[in-house]
């Protein structure tokens, strides 16, 4: 997938465009640590994973490798705030 990335002296980025860019890396770099949690299942292109059981939230676990899912504008019903 495509992968952009942005980095400084401190902190790497790494953006999956590909997958609704989600951002599944990111590293503070003076102690090389990734502070995001990542699943077993890896990442993988939506187009290429077969759903493997029919459940109520679709086939989101089937193909989430962990990392900051980034949900625009909103994920589910439409919400306000503050009366907007």
């Amino acid at each position: 997938m495509r992968t952009l990335i942005l980095e400084n002296d401190f902190l790497k980025a790494s953006v999956l465009v590909d997958k609704g860019s989600d951002i599944f890396e990111l590293i503070y770099k003076p102690l090389d640590i990734d502070v995001l949690w990542h699943s077993p299942v890896g990442h993988h292109k939506p187009a290429e994973i077969t759903q493997s059981i029919a459940t109520p939230d679709g086939a989101f676990f089937d193909s989430y490798g962990g990392g900051w899912n980034d949900v625009f504008p909103n994920y589910g019903f439409a919400s306000s705030n503050l009366g907007s």
